[in-house]
């Protein structure tokens, strides 16, 4: 069973990168090749070894998150958006994010590439067109 896209994007953080470590296009690149590792046969039993579903990976990356320069980067080019365009899928999401892809982020950059920079809620107005 694949999940739907969905028409409201929900954002899961905004995050700041250390410039000296990640950058977007990086962190896209990386998060591209993490989730084709998810889409063999040995990430397919890792996501359920986690309680995730294995089929997530059947979709591509760009349909299931979004990775973006959020509003501030125009000032300041290291400040990201991660979120998500799935229909039901929101616990999975971030899940998937918290459990798998943030620690692999943190793992090969270390803890201090990706922070945090403040909870975003989903606004009105999100909606993909």
């Amino acid at each position: 069973m694949l999940i739907e896209r969905k028409t409201v994007r929900e954002t899961l953080g905004e995050y700041e990168l250390d410039a000296e470590t990640l950058g977007v296009g990086e962190l896209r690149r990386y998060l591209n090749t993490v989730w084709e590792e998810l889409r063999t046969p040995a990430g397919r039993e890792s996501l359920k070894r986690q309680g995730l579903p294995e089929d997530i990976a059947g979709q591509k990356f760009e349909e299931f998150f979004f990775v973006e320069p959020s509003g501030a980067a125009l000032v300041d080019p290291v400040s990201v958006l991660i979120g998500m365009l799935i229909t039901g899928a929101g616990t999975v999401g971030k899940d998937l994010w918290k459990k798998v892809l943030l620690p692999r982020i943190e793992e090969r950059y270390g803890k201090k590439a990706l922070k945090a920079r403040k909870t975003t809620e989903k606004k009105a107005g999100d909606e993909l067109k």
